[in-house]
């Protein structure tokens, strides 16, 4: 049982990541900066993510370019808190009330400066607006780029760790799908069947997981062979041919890999 728990979670690892990587797309994709009369607020993304600060408390704003280093979203920086989506670009606020400033992402910081100054020097007879939106274009982007290959890298892990489908014709054995062979009967040199599987040394192209192994690996011998094994339970089917690597197949049901042997042996 704890065996098959944690082949099922790595199966659900790729799911857990797009999901992890969904949640950091709606916090981040954008940030949000309002200022009116009373306050300068902000939001993440979605708004989970969102803080307001009185403009009666705000000593100064100036605008600020953050070093690369200073990074993105949110982090404890020297002198206070960054809270970035993308670019460089900030505007740092300092407060009457503390000695921590709070540095907000913007594309627009001399804009927000500039307005949180009219607004502190000027009494306007009605509310004064400026909202500004700085929209994580270089995240989502990259997001998405982040979620195809996640998404091709899940089908290819779902696809090698399914069972192979083979077919047996009358001229040839077909293993479908990736690293997938066909062997025509006239090439077979020998067939058998292993209780043992010959050591191997590493995969040279293929997927192993430890109850998966599939595609081009090399052997203790520094010989070469192409794997279709789906469980470490015996037996192996050994294909040998004249013009291709020799071929080892087992199935988790081990009747299954026994009846496919027998067959071959018909057909030879």
């Amino acid at each position: 049982m704890k065996y098959r728990f944690s082949e099922d979670l790595y199966m659900m690892l790729p799911l857990y990541i797009s999901i992890a990587l969904i949640i950091l797309l709606l916090l981040f994709y954008k940030l949000t900066i309002t200022v009116n009369e009373k306050n300068l607020s902000f939001k993440m993304g979605i708004g989970l993510i969102h803080k307001s600060f009185p403009i009666s408390d705000i000593e100064s704003c100036k605008p600020v370019t953050n070093y690369f280093l200073t990074g993105f979203g949110i982090r404890l920086i020297r002198n206070g808190w960054l809270y970035n989506v993308s670019g460089f670009k900030a505007i740092e606020l300092k407060f009457h009330s503390k000695k921590s400033v709070i540095r907000i992402g913007t594309d627009c910081p001399d804009e927000i400066c500039t307005v949180i100054q009219e607004i502190k020097g000027i009494s306007f007879p009605k509310e004064k607006t400026a909202e500004v939106e700085s929209q994580r274009k270089f995240l989502r982007s990259r997001m998405v780029i982040l979620l195809v290959i996640l998404a091709l890298f899940a089908g290819f892990i779902i696809s090698v760790r399914q069972e192979k489908k083979v077919i047996i014709d009358n001229n040839s054995i077909k293993i479908k799908g990736l690293y997938g062979v066909n062997i025509p009967f006239n090439d077979i040199t020998e067939i058998d069947t292993l209780s043992i599987l010959p050591s191997i040394r590493r995969k040279t192209n293929g997927y192993a997981d430890g109850n998966t192994m599939v595609g081009y690996f090399k052997m203790s011998d520094n010989s070469k062979a192409k794997l279709f094994i789906k469980t470490r339970n015996s037996p192996y089917l050994m294909i040998k041919s004249k013009h291709t690597v020799p071929v080892y197949i087992s199935f988790e049901d081990r009747h299954k890999t026994v009846k496919l042997f027998e067959d071959l042996k018909k057909r030879r």
